[in-house]
């Protein structure tokens, strides 16, 4: 078989079982959430259909047109790649929320024990130590990642996380 056939093929199978491994697999992940403390703002976006679409015009594309070598791999692996950081982004979004064991918000999910601390609350109520940080942003800093900024939808809703998750740390 020809190997500017056989690469979009293996990259459609790839991107098949990304698909699947969301859907079913990655479910025990976030069983060990526990229950939702506080639900928050959940994002419907329309990403994930226009990336699927462009995915299947991309390797449409790689069967119409034949590109070097190199090109053709870069963009199947653009293709699946693409599929997979739409799906998680999709599957995170759903599941906004405060949990017992663990925080998703902005397309991220922490674990409840990978949080060290939350700089900002030290000093985001001193007037003398005007932070930087907008007030819908939560400065986190983690175990393995170091410092991440979560995102919320309002400071409403951050200011309602926080009150869950400063506990956490202490």
């Amino acid at each position: 078989m020809n190997l500017h056939v056989f690469i979009p093929i293996a990259g459609i199978v790839a991107s098949i079982a990304v698909v699947l491994y969301h859907l079913f697999f990655e479910k025990n992940k976030f069983e060990k959430l526990g229950n939702c403390l506080l639900p928050l703002t959940q994002k419907r976006s329309k990403t994930l259909f226009l990336i699927l679409i462009l995915t299947c015009l991309m390797f449409a594309l790689l069967f119409v047109r034949r590109f070097s070598l190199f090109i053709t791999l870069i963009l199947t692996a653009t293709a699946v790649l693409a599929v997979e950081l739409s799906f998680r982004d999709h599957i995170l979004q759903k599941l906004n929320g405060v949990y017992e064991n663990g925080l998703i918000t902005g397309g991220r999910f922490l674990q409840k024990d990978e949080i060290v601390s939350f700089p900002t609350l030290a000093y985001e109520n001193d007037s003398d130590n005007a932070s930087s940080v907008p007030p819908q942003i939560l400065k986190t800093v983690t175990k393995n990642n170091g410092v991440i900024f979560l995102e919320f939808a309002n400071s409403e809703e951050r200011n309602n996380a926080v009150q869950i998750l400063k506990n956490w740390v202490e």
